[in-house]
């Protein structure tokens, strides 16, 4: 018995020692991973510098299988550095996800999710954010690809990051945001309505860059279709879509003209919505 649990331990550490640890080596700080082991497949997650992951070969020998913090795709060869090549003078980077990681239960991740990256936001790297101290670590995981939404305070809390007053970081929120908008559904979905209306009570000026080519093409009429719904089910919605934008536009009155334009693409579906109903 004695021989056999010695054995096993033996085994085990075998397989771990023989596991490949990289790290990335990209001038940009990052690298994404692909769903497949071509330049061509979907971005489902990126690595930062100093991050490490289990790698091992696949078919295609330009390219690693990886699995990085639950989520499972491909890097090229020429962005992973081993860890025992570099030896005991390499220093990790301080933005580690794994690093003090809080404790939360890690749903399936679905890689073909509706999901967009960037290399840049406002001007400024996705490094800039990713590194940025202010900007909580879910909302820097959720970006990377390795947590997934879902009907949780978590997620809640990513949403209600978009009315922060900072606007050095709300860029970034409003980037993570819109790509919830696109994978939103069940109860997820029935509550995001409030975050869009408290989106557009503070920041009305700024839905618009939900248009630009940044965020992905329906952003904006997805976030449109979230507010709708949600005054959809107020007591007298009309009369509810009118006293919002008339405080809203108590303190922008010199847009008017652009937040009307706003007001009546939520009425066409509120219109829509009341009279199919």
């Amino acid at each position: 018995m004695r021989f056999l649990i010695a054995y096993f331990f033996l085994f085990l550490s075998g397989n771990i020692l023989s596991q490949n640890i990289g790290v990335i080596n990209d001038k940009d700080g990052y690298t994404n991973i692909r769903k497949e082991s071509t330049v061509n497949s979907n971005i489902i997650g990126v690595i930062l510098e100093g991050q490490t992951f289990q790698y091992s070969p696949s078919e295609n020998k330009n390219w690693y299988k990886l699995n990085f913090n639950h989520l499972e795709g491909f890097i090229h060869s020429s962005r992973v550095s081993d860890i025992k090549s570099l030896g005991k003078s390499y220093k990790f980077s301080d933005n580690q996800i794994d690093k003090n990681l809080p404790k939360y239960e890690q749903p399936t991740i679905d890689s073909n999710r509706n999901k967009k990256f960037t290399r840049q936001i406002d001007g400024k790297p996705i490094t800039y954010f990713l590194n940025h101290t202010s900007i909580d670590i879910y909302s820097k995981m959720y970006y990377q690809g390795i947590y997934q939404i879902s009907d949780s305070e978590i997620t809640f809390n990513l949403l209600d990051s978009v009315t922060t007053d900072n606007i050095d970081t709300r860029k970034f929120y409003l980037f993570n945001f819109s790509n919830i908008l696109q994978e939103s559904d069940g109860a997820l979905s029935e509550a995001i309505g409030s975050y869009c209306l408290n989106y557009l009570k503070k920041y009305p000026l700024e839905v618009n860059l939900l248009k630009t080519k940044l965020y992905q093409d329906n952003s904006y009429e997805k976030f449109i279709s979230f507010s709708a719904f949600e005054i959809y089910f107020s007591e007298n919605p009309y009369e509810e879509l009118d006293n919002l934008f008339n405080d809203i536009m108590y303190n922008y009155s010199e847009y008017e003209q652009e937040l009307l334009f706003i007001k009546k693409d939520i009425f066409t579906i509120l219109k829509t919505e009341l009279k199919n109903n």
